[in-house]
């Protein structure tokens, strides 16, 4: 009997009995379904922008931090002297938190999520309870007001953007 004839019922020792390769199984390597699917550029671009902004808050955090009151102008001296230390500890946790959140986000780690909306709070906190005290708003200018919705607005954005790519499943 010629089995070389018949091959087609015989394994081909790739374990497919029809001679094809078998469909590769994207939850085999231990990532699951979200390392299969990738995410659109515009995804990247706002990724990239999210670490810029989230970056430039947090130089900027830095370096109100080295700055000496008496270096900065009459009007910001007056504002740094109104505003209690827990909106500045508000403001190192939003800008810190939102820089890991950022990276994670790059990595397309769940975890961006939860770490931008705790970014979010410390802002409403941060901007919220500052603009609340009545020394505080007498110091701002009102041109300054547009600063922190702008920033709100952008600090959301990052958020929606995490869960966007998370109901898209292209984080892990």
């Amino acid at each position: 009997m010629n089995r070389s004839s018949d091959s087609a019922d015989w394994p081909t020792g790739n374990g497919a009995p029809n001679g094809h390769a078998p469909d590769p199984d994207p939850t085999a390597n231990g990532e699951g379904l979200a390392a299969a699917r990738a995410p659109p550029v515009w995804f990247w671009i706002a990724v990239v922008f999210a670490l810029l902004f989230e970056l430039g808050g947090f130089y900027s955090f830095v370096h109100l931090l080295r700055t000496s009151r008496a270096a900065m102008p009459a009007d910001q001296q007056a504002l740094d002297a109104a505003l209690p230390r827990w909106v500045l500890a508000a403001y190192g946790v939003a800008t810190g938190v939102g820089v890991v959140a950022a990276i994670m986000l790059a990595a397309r780690r769940k975890e961006s999520i939860y770490a931008f909306f705790l970014s979010l709070v410390a802002v409403a906190v941060q901007f919220g309870g500052g603009m609340l005290l009545p020394t505080v708003r007498a110091a701002t200018p009102p041109i300054q007001l547009v600063w922190p919705a702008l920033i709100f607005a952008i600090s959301y954005g990052c958020w929606q953007i995490s869960l966007t790519a998370r109901n898209r499943d292209w984080l892990q």
